[in-house]
């Protein structure tokens, strides 16, 4: 709720499971502290962390998975996040007491984001989760900054233990790490929520009705989407849904519905009421204006609270609509600015732009950085400077077709794949990672492989030598076996 007594309404993205555990440290120490390590081996640093139980006992807990939120100021958690995605050699437990150290599974450590279920915005269900990526990474980017910590039922204590992470390179910077930028019980929240519009009575006077979703508080509620159209009527009992025209039930629907509906957005036009309106009109599949007889039409819609969430400072106090058993919830970031959509003709030049680039992004053309940019600016809709910084920072790309062995069993053989290497610079990612951007990617990629074909991301830095990470090859959103 704002100052004003306006209430903004979001709702959380990922699951959140609230443990009787907190972080009691965090921070690099030398190897020289632990001396089961190897003094020999590569092994720069260690990332410690103290969990401690604020309960009695771990003892009848169950933990076993516990979700981190990498916060803090500036660029801290996008090194955090490099550190553990590029240079984590093993992950170890240190029971309380000085106990023997147990060492956990390579996949202990998972980064979040990037599975189904783990999105922020609203997608359709045809379109592929890559673009999707994108556009989350180029609007809130802080979304990708969780990891999930697993296997922590080996632990083996009573009140505390460390989680020992062994790092192959230090920090390249001098900073302060501590507790506070490994954040239990967080999860990113999105300004939407389900209403049911206000009813329009169709009088047969317009071809076009504007659907207003809440008519006392128009000015702090915009729709985002709609769900579903339906309509009731005084000559039956039942309510009819209607069909959006650009479906894919024509067929099977079409015998039975004369009518589908259509929407078109457009900016309100009232200085006093910021972001867009949406028009609603009934159709035929010959797609000639149609009007349902004597009706009243009300839709089932995504809505936002047009710019109100701007407004919500860091640290506001959040309220929750159903019983919980929490002391407080805080929002710890400033909501982003509300990213108005694209309207009139800049619209359709995105997706001319879309359908022409295509496969020319992945070859080896001359032109195929310049496309890949064009791809990437096309899902970019804040137009922050920023933004322009980090597509810039992508420098060369290049592509090959390799062969690669899948899996270790002989009787697997072959699979041809893309192996795509890509050259950041770093200097125009201020405050940001380039390896974020680049592990986004990593999930992008895949969209340009066909079938029983992979691809394999290498990424490297104008500000380093060599490879600075190699991902595994990947087929659709799995890892080669």
């Amino acid at each position: 709720q704002t100052r004003q007594g306006e209430i903004c309404r979001f709702r959380t993205c990922y699951p959140v499971t609230l443990w009787p555990v907190k972080v009691a440290y965090a921070g690099y120490e030398s190897t020289d502290q632990f001396d089961f390590l190897d003094t020999a081996s590569n092994i720069a640093t260690v990332l410690r962390l103290k969990l401690e139980c604020t309960g009695e006992s771990f003892a009848g807990t169950g933990l076993k998975r516990l979700r981190f939120f990498l916060g803090g100021e500036g660029a801290v958690p996008y090194v955090l996040y490099e550190q553990l995605f590029c240079h984590t050699l093993d992950v170890a437990i240190l029971p309380e007491n000085g106990g023997k150290p147990v060492y956990l599974p390579k996949d202990s450590i998972a980064p979040v984001g990037f599975a189904p279920g783990e999105d922020v915005l609203p997608y359709s269900p045809f379109a592929h989760p890559g673009y999707r990526l994108l556009q989350e990474y180029f609007t809130f980017d802080d979304k990708f900054l969780f990891f999930d910590l697993d296997h922590l039922d080996r632990h083996g204590s009573k009140k505390t233990f460390d989680v020992l992470v062994l790092l192959s390179q230090r920090p390249r910077e001098q900073m302060a790490v501590d507790r506070d930028n490994f954040k239990l019980g967080c999860a990113p929240i999105v300004n939407l929520f389900r209403k049911t519009t206000e009813p329009i009575r169709w009088d047969h006077r317009q071809t076009e009705y504007r659907l207003v979703a809440d008519v006392r508080r128009e000015r702090t509620t915009e729709i985002h989407s709609i769900l579903k159209v339906s309509s009731t009527s005084d000559a039956r009992s039942d309510t009819q849904t209607y069909q959006p025209f650009y479906s894919f039930t024509h067929q099977m629907e079409g015998a039975h519905h004369k009518a589908f509906w259509h929407a078109r957005r457009a900016a309100t036009g009232r200085t006093e009421i910021p972001g867009s309106d949406l028009f609603l009109t009934f159709l035929d599949l010959s797609f000639k204006p149609t009007d349902p007889m004597s009706e009243t039409i009300y839709a089932h819609a995504l809505c936002t609270n047009r710019d109100l969430a701007e407004q919500i400072p860091d640290g506001g106090l959040l309220q929750i609509e159903e019983a919980a058993p929490v002391h407080r919830i805080v929002c710890l970031n400033k909501p982003t600015r509300q990213i108005l959509p694209p309207l009139g003709g800049e619209a359709q030049w995105r997706l001319i732009s879309h359908l022409s680039l295509n496969f020319l992004s992945l070859s080896s053309d001359k032109e195929s950085l310049k496309a890949f940019r064009e791809i990437l600016t096309l899902y970019s809709f804040s137009n922050r400077l920023s933004t322009v910084q980090q597509i810039m920072g992508l420098r060369e790309m290049s592509c090959r077709k390799v062969v690669r062995r899948v899996g270790s069993d002989a009787w697997r053989g072959f699979c041809r794949g893309i192996e795509t290497t890509l050259t950041f610079d770093e200097s125009l990612y201020a405050g940001n990672s380039a390896f974020l951007m680049a592990a986004v990617l990593n999930r992008f990629l895949p969209l340009y492989a066909s079938i029983n074909t992979f691809t394999q991301l290498i990424i490297k830095s104008q500000q380093r030598e060599g490879i600075w990470k190699k991902w595994p090859p990947l087929v659709g959103e799995q890892i080669v076996l």
